[in-house]
């Protein structure tokens, strides 16, 4: 089975990120991602399995890493809403945001773990 995941994309406001196999497409909507994506790999996907993080620490997150990513996203949506982004020291703007998408990798590993793990247990 192959597993996309579809997250809000927090850099631009009502934009949805399909990601799978390393391709990526995104869209106004998370069916827009989704047939997005489709088109972009050529590979129709028939059966879909939507699984809704809560955001809460988990076993797979735990509530550090939970904290940690709404501080870097905080910061890197401050800076991006800041008129001073272009004068803001480059390399301190490139370190916020390395880290917010660290975050958010760390994070999308930990839903395709639980993912991983909710379809192994229901087989």
């Amino acid at each position: 089975m192959q597993t996309i995941s579809i997250t809000p994309d927090l850099t631009r406001q009502s934009r949805y990120r399909a990601s799978s196999r390393g391709n990526h497409a995104e869209a106004a909507t998370i069916g827009g991602a989704l047939d997005a994506l489709n088109i972009q790999t050529k590979s129709p996907v028939s059966l879909v399995a939507v699984f809704i993080q809560n955001f809460e620490p988990d076993v797979f997150f735990d509530a550090e890493q939970t904290e940690l990513l709404k501080k870097r996203m905080a910061a890197a949506q401050q800076l991006l809403d800041s008129a001073d982004i272009l004068v803001t020291d480059e390399v301190k703007t490139q370190a916020i945001l390395v880290d917010a998408e660290q975050s958010i990798e760390d994070e999308l590993r930990a839903a395709i773990q639980r993912s991983d793990a909710l379809l192994s247990a229901n087989q």
